[in-house]
């Protein structure tokens, strides 16, 4: 009744006197969509008191008055719509919203809790409960009432993290975007996996967690872009691509196949930062399996040809991401090498390889326009040309290229044009300079940026051979172009270059410019010789084709899954070695003399025992945190919310003498949270008693009984015992919370700078950690 009254205040007036029900709803919804509150909550109430009894508008009228700060009144109505039976995962949402307008935060979390009960699934209440720190609660439903248990068939998942984006912030792909985007439509042209076996997942930056991608509207946008810009009609919101987000539909728990799931990553994933984390906890939490295409190791092994801040965020990734690799993929035989280097080098266990190489030409999902304009028929009759396609760019060797030009000139050969395609890069200042100081080389040398796919297909039909000296690729994509439009090309033997070119390239020396010079001229004045290459090259070229690299891509995923081999899912932790969970830091430029001394010993410091953590512990440590951590800082990892945890694999064997070792922790507290106390559970049950905050930086000690530990442990396939520990602050109260929130509108709590295990028999270095904190470890 008490909505019944609430509805009947609100009557007025509408315009015109109108009573028929179905303008009164027209109006109350339009006052709705233009945001007018109050108009809305009375039309709509108009047209209750004609039909009570209509359920979604008692919604409705909730939704306006809650707008319109009215809490009792929209209480009201949302209980009159529930006690009709709109019983529904909506009507439990818009209460949660209630409740957390109301500060009423345990009301807010039972609604949206119960409106993930419901089918079809309630991302908006799931999304609400992950902002609040219950991402596992929200998970143990979808896993009860929506996981799909009815294919047994093996799922592949493609991380697109990286195209959604690049494409929020670019209108046309290249590179390695055009790359993952013929592998995926090749699997989805050729049926190289059932498509219900088939995911596409991008991580929301916002939400800091992976949503699944609508298939359909995403195979749309790559077709649509593959289009010129003037003729594309897909539309998506490019904002929310730059964040990750992209026709966004489910959370990962209500569709993975724990024990039966692949992701994959085909792209370029180190502009995501803590990538490798977030793969080692999805592996975990879904027991899934993780194959990634490693395109090249150029920022290692050329890192003066490249950005040197993409060269330590290259590495930095790299380092993290190598260990939890079941499957490394990669371009050519060459970066497969690269890779055992790195790995032998850097002193990571090898992963098990493929070499899938890539496709000749993007022309098949990026295919020219038929109602294109050709290029003017006096561009093919000038002057015949050499093409050079490729970013302008140190590493391409453009000015090695001028130099090879300006002897022939100097030797009076009557050199054609020298045509350069590509937009300038990195590294291109003595090319240019060249160029700039020679008037292009009297006009024998041309730039040409932002060519269009049809432009391009006319330049490779038209020149006479094409050039690429490049001094590292990882695979070489216009070498294979060239080649599929029957043209020699002259190129560098170093690298992938080779495995590209096979018996088709013509090498030339990077070393020796006339020695290049000859075999250019060589070719230039006879004519034959040329013709030659072309009709080899035409007779017995086979290109590279886009559904065979697709297939070795699901093909060794699904001999991933099928293997026996273990999944990594859990860093192995050693006792009395010392774990930072420090960001890593690839690159001290800048930095001189006692500066980059102390940076570096900051970087590599291990606070609790002194000394400093070696780079695979400094990654085992990061590996470690769950999901509920910030991304990590230079001092260390804040915790999301006021509880977040270790996941780690411990040997039996190094506590096999023990029957108690010891868990020391570095901790960071934010001031408002002086007076609270922290626990530490195992297995989700509480180890030792709670310690008193009391100090900012302290370092606090559980002993960690080994029959205990061993019974909350679940053994894992390689006889490690899976261990999860969570730290867990209580006594924080809202106006802790508020003060918190004044300093930093995350609303930190604490953080953890490192740890340590210690076994019952390391009196020293118990008494080491003792001295260097002045014995103030609480225990």
């Amino acid at each position: 009744m008490k909505a019944v009254r609430f509805a009947s205040s609100l009557i007025g007036s509408l315009s015109g006197g109108a009573s028929d029900p179905g303008a009164i709803l027209a109006a109350a919804d339009a006052a709705r969509d233009r945001g007018d509150w109050a108009a809305a909550a009375r039309d709509y109430a108009c047209y209750l008191k004609l039909k009570p009894d209509h359920a979604d508008i008692w919604v409705q009228l909730g939704n306006v008055s809650k707008e319109e700060h009215r809490i009792d009144a929209s209480m009201a109505a949302y209980r009159k719509a529930l006690a009709l039976g709109l019983n529904t995962s909506d009507t439990h949402l818009q209460l949660g919203h209630l409740h957390k307008v109301m500060g009423d935060r345990q009301g807010a979390i039972e609604s949206y809790l119960h409106a993930l009960d419901f089918t079809p699934f309630n991302l908006h209440a799931f999304e609400e409960l992950e902002r609040m720190g219950l991402v596992d609660q929200a998970n143990e439903i979808l896993l009860r009432k929506h996981a799909p248990s009815h294919r047994t068939e093996q799922l592949v998942v493609f991380d697109i993290s990286d195209l959604v984006f690049y494409i929020g912030h670019h209108d046309n792909l290249s590179g390695i975007q055009r790359v993952q985007c013929c592998m995926i439509q090749a699997v989805m042209k050729y049926g190289l996996h059932d498509p219900r076996d088939l995911r596409f997942i991008s991580y929301d930056r916002d939400l800091r967690a992976f949503r699944s991608v609508c298939p359909d509207s995403f195979l749309a946008l790559l077709d649509d872009l593959a289009l010129p810009k003037e003729r594309r009609k897909a539309t998506f919101d490019a904002a929310a691509a730059r964040h990750g987000r992209l026709f966004p539909q489910e959370p990962l728990a209500a569709f993975l196949r724990p024990g039966r799931t692949t992701v994959v990553l085909l792209g370029a994933a180190w502009v995501i930062p803590e990538y490798a984390s977030l793969i080692v906890n999805l592996k975990r939490s879904h027991d899934a399996r993780f194959a990634m295409l490693f395109h090249d190791f150029i920022p290692i092994y050329a890192r003066e040809t490249c950005d040197q801040g993409t060269a330590v965020v290259f590495r930095e990734f790299v380092d993290q991401v190598l260990p939890i690799v079941d499957l490394a993929m990669c371009v050519s035989r060459s970066t497969e090498r690269d890779l055992k280097r790195y790995c032998s080098e850097s002193g990571f266990p090898v992963p098990p390889t493929l070499v899938t190489q890539l496709g000749t030409s993007f022309d098949e999902f990026f295919p020219r326009s038929e109602a294109a304009t050709p290029p003017p028929a006096g561009v093919r009759a000038r002057d015949p040309f050499v093409l050079f396609v490729s970013t302008i760019e140190g590493r391409k060797n453009h000015n090695f290229m001028f130099e090879t030009w300006r002897t022939l000139v100097e030797r009076g050969v009557d050199v054609p044009r020298l045509v350069c395609v590509g937009r300038i890069g990195w590294r291109a200042e003595a090319f240019l300079t060249n160029l700039l100081e020679s008037d292009y080389l009297g006009g024998r040398i041309e730039l040409r940026e932002d060519v269009s796919d049809e432009a391009l297909n006319a330049l490779y039909r038209d020149c006479l051979f094409t050039v690429f000296p490049s001094v590292y690729e990882g695979w070489g994509l216009p070498i294979g172009e060239s080649l599929g439009h029957g043209k020699l090309c002259v190129l560098a033997d170093n690298s992938s270059l080779p495995e590209v070119a096979g018996e088709f390239g013509c090498f030339i020396p990077l070393d020796d410019v006339e020695t290049a010079a000859d075999s250019i001229a060589g070719l230039l004045g006879d004519p034959d010789r040329l013709a030659e290459y072309e009709q080899a090259i035409a007779a017995r070229f086979a290109p590279l084709r886009w559904e065979d690299v697709a297939r070795r891509v699901v093909e060794g995923c699904l001999a991933l899954q099928r293997g026996e081999m273990p999944a990594f899912q859990r860093p192995r932790i050693v006792p009395g070695t010392e774990y930072t969970v420090k960001k890593l830091q690839g690159g001290f430029d800048g930095l001189l003399g006692r500066a980059m001394l102390e940076a570096m010993e900051e970087a590599f410091g291990a606070p609790i025992m002194g000394g400093t953590a070696k780079a695979a512990h400094r990654v085992a440590g990061l590996l470690a945190r769950d999901t509920n951590w910030f991304p990590a800082e230079r001092w260390g990892s804040w915790a999301l919310h006021e509880r977040a945890g270790l996941q780690f694999a411990l040997d039996p064997a190094d506590i096999a003498a023990d029957s108690e070792i010891v868990l020391y922790a570095a901790f960071t507290f934010v001031a408002p949270m002086m007076g609270a106390r922290i626990r530490l559970l195992a297995g989700g049950a509480a180890l030792g008693d709670e310690r008193m905050v009391d100090s900012a930086n302290p370092v606090l000690a559980w002993p960690l009984p080994v029959a205990e530990l061993r019974r909350r442990a679940s053994e894992s396939v390689d006889g490690m015992l899976a261990i999860d520990l969570r730290f867990e602050l209580a006594g924080v109260t809202p106006a802790m919370r508020e003060a918190s929130r004044a300093i930093d509108p995350r609303e930190l709590t604490f953080g953890l700078r490192s740890f340590v295990l210690l076994g019952a028999g390391a009196m020293a270095e118990r008494l080491k950690i003792a001295e260097r904190n002045a014995y103030k470890i609480a225990c």
